[in-house]
């Protein structure tokens, strides 16, 4: 069950990894806004430029639950000062207007990493165990196993055993 579970994580965070690089690609050409309203709280990803921008706004007065998505042709593609310049855009201001309460930014390449490393991490290990002269399935040490079945789960062994004669 926990296993079924961690790949269906792993699979989720490798999806919004190839998610992230796409809408990092088409940040140059377009810009990308979702809105999302519930109660008296607005988020607001704005996705431009190889960068996101997280807004977090409170109301006073309440809203009915929304979801808005918004895009917009840019003017000009990618300028090479503009692309260098999102490539290091980091940061967080607590301290703005009512307007916007909290805003975050961050590049689209961080994000993609930060999706990327369960996957990476799992690919990692399961080469490793490929290697150590482990199970592929349960990470069983087959080490000294003639018979090419592993003991713990009954998984055939990806080791070829030579027998001497």
């Amino acid at each position: 069950m926990t296993r079924r579970l961690l790949d269906l994580v792993t699979l989720l965070s490798l999806l919004l990894c190839l998610g992230v690089l796409a809408l990092w690609a088409r940040s140059y050409w377009v810009h990308d806004q979702l809105q999302v309203c519930a109660v008296d709280h607005w988020l607001i990803l704005h996705s431009t430029s190889g960068v996101i921008f997280v807004f977090d706004n409170h109301f006073i007065d309440s809203q009915p639950f929304r979801l808005v998505w918004m895009r917009q042709p840019q003017l000009a593609g990618p300028a090479l000062p503009d692309v260098m310049r999102s490539m290091v855009r980091f940061g967080y201001d607590g301290s703005l207007p009512s307007s916007a309460d909290k805003v975050l930014t961050f590049p689209h390449w961080a994000a993609a990493v930060l999706f990327a490393l369960l996957p990476s991490a799992r690919l990692y290990r399961r080469l490793r165990r490929r290697e150590d002269g482990r199970c592929k399935k349960c990470g069983y040490d087959l080490t000294g196993n003639l018979s090419g079945v592993c003991p713990e789960c009954g998984n055939p062994s990806h080791l070829r055993v030579k027998l001497q004669p």
